[in-house]
């Protein structure tokens, strides 16, 4: 598999997260996605996964800086839930 091509972000709903927390997740990965976020507004926090390793949970600051961008992009969590 390649370098990875590109981030997803999917906003958990109540009929779909099981599938998108599992299925998707496999699919993406095997794609070479190279970010996959999970956004989960019942527990207000952002799930970031990539492939080979551990899932982080963010609950403050989401930060994210893509290649080739100068600036990362920086936001608090809260405001996205608000």
């Amino acid at each position: 598999m390649g370098a990875a091509c590109c981030s997803i972000v999917e906003v958990l709903s109540p009929t779909t997260k099981r599938r998108d927390r599992n299925q998707k997740r496999g699919l993406y990965t095997d794609a070479g996605v190279g970010e996959y976020w999970l956004v989960d507004p019942e527990r207000r926090v952002f799930v970031v996964i990539r492939r080979a390793q551990a899932d982080m949970v963010v609950t403050d600051e989401m930060t994210w800086h893509p290649a080739g961008a100068l600036e990362p992009l920086a936001f608090a969590v809260a405001r996205v839930f608000g």
